[in-house]
């Protein structure tokens, strides 16, 4: 019987053990700019992660995956691309300079 409780108990920390390591994560995007509107779209190429935050550096921020962001003006901005592993940990980030010079910007 205590053979059988060690071995259990092994088991379950095991198991225990395999649900709270976190993944590894590579957070990384591509984008295009849509012509001459401040429409840009992100795509996401992230490896390994759970869930995204992006930070537009425009005081805008979203959860998609690959969002399409409105810049209300020309200029510079470095959106970040923040990675999560499933239990809510940042993994890993990215970030790459736009230049925005729009003939139409909102």
């Amino acid at each position: 019987m205590k053979t059988l409780i060690t071995i259990l108990t092994g088991m379950l920390m095991l198991a225990l053990g395999n649900f709270s390591s976190a993944q590894t994560c590579q957070a990384s995007y591509t984008y295009s700019i849509s012509g001459s509107s401040c429409y840009v779209q992100f795509i996401n190429t992230s490896t390994g992660a759970f869930s995204y935050v992006w930070d537009f550096d425009d005081g805008n921020t979203s959860a998609l995956t690959s969002p399409i962001h409105l810049y209300n003006s020309n200029g510079n901005y470095w959106p970040v691309l923040f990675a999560y592993d499933s239990l809510g940990n940042l993994c890993d980030s990215a970030y790459q300079p736009i230049t925005l010079n729009c003939s139409n910007p909102c």
